[in-house]
């Protein structure tokens, strides 16, 4: 197949009141992507940290964070079910994730006949490393297929570094689930993603987090935008914007991939930045 239709979300931190509810709302998003044939979702971000957190009574979310093993095999089983019923590869954002002493930032994909890898964020933000000692994976992007499209994560901060990508031999698409507390934080990230999709002739997929629980400082606002992106070139649209999602709402923006035009361009576009910059 020379296509692949994408989905990302915008997927809102508000307060909720159940495991339940999280829940019912990861799988209304699975069920519309779903429904439009898409053969990808991406999540943002930290995105069930609502969930994680809904059940703090007593005790600081720094403790809560500490503990998110139990979290993450529900999130796990969810989503293997769900990728499996839906026949949906699921790059299910990032989640906390406590390992050998250190807290790591991960990401999982999950693939309809029950496979799944995972990637972990490999550079800090400042407020990931000085208030919640969030440690770095290992300087290397893990590479993955869907569909015949070469694929890898990066995890917001990371899309910022030109070098990680630089190493990825081609990738055809970046995801890049992203969590941004203000629109300072979403065109850095926004703007990155672009960038790399010109430097390396490939597709960009940016999922975000939006709006907030303010009994949480941690969490109280994010601001963002789901967006599927494109070199600029000839037979993309000017600007390389596919699509685009509503600022800062709950929601699915969807795109479809094409591999064959991309390879085109690769080979003789106007201009040959996956070539040239391995010279």
């Amino acid at each position: 197949m020379s296509t692949m239709r994408v989905a990302t979300t915008q997927f809102s931190l508000k307060k909720i009141d159940s495991d339940k509810e999280f829940f019912e709302r990861c799988e209304k998003l699975l069920q519309d992507a779903s429904l439009q044939k898409c053969d990808v979702i991406l999540f943002p971000e930290y995105f069930s940290l609502s969930q994680l957190l809904y059940e703090v009574r007593d005790g600081s979310f720094k403790e809560r964070i500490r503990s998110t093993n139990d979290h993450i095999r529900m999130i796990q089983n969810f989503f293997k079910i769900q990728s499996a019923q839906k026949n949906i590869v699921i790059i299910a954002g990032t989640t906390p994730f406590f390992e050998n002493n250190k807290l790591f930032n991960r990401s999982y994909v999950f693939f309809p006949d029950g496979n799944i890898l995972s990637q972990d964020k490999i550079q800090m933000t400042r407020f990931e490393s000085e208030e919640w000692n969030v440690s770095g994976g290992k300087d290397q992007v893990v590479q993955f297929e869907i569909k015949g499209f070469k694929c890898a994560i990066c995890i917001c901060y990371d899309v910022e570094f030109p070098h990680l990508t630089a190493k990825l031999n081609g990738a055809h698409v970046i995801f890049v689930p992203s969590n941004t507390d203000d629109i300072h934080g979403y065109w850095r990230v926004r703007l990155c993603s672009q960038a790399r999709t010109v430097e390396n002739q490939c597709y960009s997929v940016m999922s975000a987090c939006v709006g907030g629980d303010h009994k949480y400082p941690e969490i109280s606002e994010h601001h963002g935008q789901g967006g599927v992106y494109s070199p600029s070139d000839v037979g993309f649209k000017p600007g390389g914007v596919l699509a685009l999602g509503e600022m800062n709402q709950e929601g699915l923006c969807i795109a479809d991939l094409d591999l064959v035009l991309l390879e085109k361009i690769r080979k003789d576009g106007t201009v040959l930045n996956l070539r040239d910059q391995n010279k």
